[in-house]
């Protein structure tokens, strides 16, 4: 995908030189042309919304990862600025900054500064900062990796070994199950909470071998049994272990979740199906998450309706006390 905008009436003599006239002619032909030229597979779209023409191409690229509609996503963004067309008109219309110094998001910002750029930023499911929990499993997540590095595939194995032990059956034959997609629901506890962590110690493990050491670790959710393992503050198997544990004292416990609301934490005075449960989060000031027994987060969300977390089971809740 990519974002950029560009004329569609080139000039005569720039057209004659160009040594691709077709893009030359306009945008609409760029993300294939660029497609064509390193080979790469799959739907190839122009995206024009003016100056947030990146921002958009990069939201539609995540959400096709999100899905599973693609593996991996190439998204750039071009400005190019080839004659002084662009000033002219601006300039005559009072929009562009007449100073030597502009302000960003600021009051006193006084106009436009136009300029030329190039970013690409390529991009999958397995570019994350930090150690996820519940809610960033899908199934095949990670297997392109396991296929084709052996640093991670070893660690796979070496981590999936204590758990068939104890569960009686493989974790990677479940998360690699060739019949599953990836955007189908991946909720069954007791699979989903040793797999995330599996993934991200394998994960860690290949950053490692590539001399890549932590200075800190941070982790959400399952994420903390993952930096803990990472720091040495617990072994592998024993954390996974654990993990089992827990993913049984769950099942045995009411049915829970957990709901992203898009709003301040002053809703809930607003909505009293949200004081039935229990705030779990606030990542920022727009955006917390609460959890609570699927029957309480059934009736905030017919409030709400924003997105629910696809989760199989709720770590954050008084509900789930006993595991």
């Amino acid at each position: 995908m990519s974002g950029g905008r560009a004329t569609h009436t080139p000039d005569p003599a720039r057209l004659e030189r160009a040594k691709n006239p077709v893009v030359v002619t306009g945008q609409n032909y760029l993300a294939a042309n660029v497609s064509q030229f390193f080979d790469l597979r799959g739907p190839s779209v122009v995206i024009d919304t003016a100056c947030s023409s990146s921002l958009v191409a990069m939201d539609m690229a995540v959400q096709a990862l999100r899905t599973g509609d693609t593996e991996a996503a190439v998204v750039a963004g071009v400005s190019l600025l080839a004659d002084d067309r662009a000033h002219q008109v601006f300039g005559r219309r009072g929009l562009l900054n007449r100073g030597a110094e502009f302000h960003v998001f600021d009051r006193r910002a006084a106009g436009l500064v136009l300029a030329e750029g190039l970013g690409v930023v390529v991009s999958n499911p397995l570019a994350r900062g930090m150690f996820p929990g519940q809610g960033s499993q899908y199934y095949r997540m990670g297997q392109e990796l396991f296929d084709t590095d052996p640093v991670f595939g070893a660690a796979l194995r070496r981590h999936d070994a204590p758990v068939v032990e104890d569960l009686r059956e493989s974790v990677l034959a479940r998360v690699f199950d060739p019949v599953r997609r990836k955007n189908e629901p991946f909720t069954e506890t007791g699979i989903t909470h040793p797999a995330i962590v599996m993934i991200e110690l394998a994960l860690a493990k290949t950053l490692q071998a590539a001399g890549i050491q932590p200075d800190y670790l941070l982790g959400a959710s399952l994420g903390e049994y993952t930096a803990a393992a990472v720091s040495g503050s617990l072994a592998p198997a024993h954390c996974l272990r654990l993990l089992l544990r827990q993913a049984g004292a769950l099942r045995a416990g009411p049915r829970d979740g957990m709901l992203a609301a898009l709003a301040g934490p002053e809703v809930i005075d607003r909505i009293p199906a949200l004081r039935a449960c229990d705030i779990a989060a606030r990542d920022y000031p727009d955006h917390f998450v609460v959890a609570g027994t699927e029957k309480d987060l059934v009736h905030a969300e017919s409030a709400l309706r924003p997105p629910r977390l696809c989760t199989s089971a709720c770590r954050s809740s008084t509900v789930t006390t006993p595991a």
